[in-house]
């Protein structure tokens, strides 16, 4: 899962292998690299959050998430061969991805920005391999 990964700032909860998009909301000097979880197909993905947490994974210091407001957090984008990515529904190897209103992955349809190209199979709440990619479909 190494290539283009990035670094980018968190303007909200993000939570582990979810799609975010970038957020122009924000004040210099982090307002290029500002990103917020996706929140459905509408709008063009950025790329996929890190597949780790924020805090070690123990029950008092671990939230869930892996970056909140102001914090840094790895982006898999463009380059990346290879990202988890949470799914919200049966995926098959080689469909193309979208955001669902949680950030998570769920099959294209005509008019969705596709995030991701899946590499295996899944079912809903699963984390499976993709390939991150930026486009529209027709």
């Amino acid at each position: 899962m190494d290539g283009a990964s990035y670094t980018g700032v968190a303007n909200g909860n993000i939570q582990p292998c979810r799609f975010v998009v970038a957020d122009g909301t924000g004040t210099a000097p982090y307002a290029a690299n500002l990103v917020v979880q996706a929140t459905g197909a509408t709008v063009g993905l950025f790329g996929i959050s890190q597949k780790s947490t924020r805090y070690v994974p123990w029950a008092p210091l671990d939230d869930g998430y892996a970056a909140v407001a102001g914090e840094m957090l790895q982006i898999h984008g463009l380059g990346d061969d290879e990202a988890l990515l949470a799914i919200s529904a049966t995926v098959v190897n080689g469909q193309e991805l979208t955001s669902d209103s949680g950030g998570m992955g769920t099959p294209a349809a005509s008019g969705n920005y596709v995030g991701a190209i899946a590499k295996q199979e899944g079912n809903a709440g699963d984390q499976i391999r993709v390939r991150p990619i930026r486009y529209k479909l027709p």
